[in-house]
């Protein structure tokens, strides 16, 4: 069956159209991420998160985790992911943000982290 759709070249298959849908919606999803992230990213962030990705994990909370004096956002992956929350116990509300393969790499750290922490319980 061909359904008319909002293109003026009259009809169209629906499978095609549900695709076209699908592919616009990812695109834009996409799109707004990377435009997200371009807008908020922060160089000396990122250079700093860098350094401390070779110092160990202090302390792990729910929704933070600790690095030395840089207590760092680590919920909502990928989004607000990364931002500096505190430093030295006193929060900053600066919105800085880390590259994204920064972030991929904390993300690594931490999933290592918590995969320790669970084996040291169980076993």
């Amino acid at each position: 069956m061909v359904v008319p759709i909002f293109f003026p070249i009259g009809t169209i298959d629906p499978s095609i159209s549900l695709y076209i849908a699908v592919v616009i919606i990812i695109i834009s999803l996409v799109m707004s991420y990377f435009i997200f992230n371009i807008h908020m990213y922060d160089k000396k962030w990122d250079t700093r998160l860098n350094e401390l990705l070779d110092e160990p994990i202090t302390k792990r909370g729910l929704f933070t985790t600790q690095i030395g004096d840089y207590e760092i956002w680590t919920s909502n992956y990928m989004y607000s992911y990364g931002n500096l929350y505190k430093f030295k116990g006193k929060s900053i509300d600066a919105k800085k943000y880390p590259s994204i393969s920064t972030r991929m790499k904390l993300h690594k750290k931490i999933k290592d982290y918590d995969e320790s922490i669970y084996e040291k319980e169980i076993f």
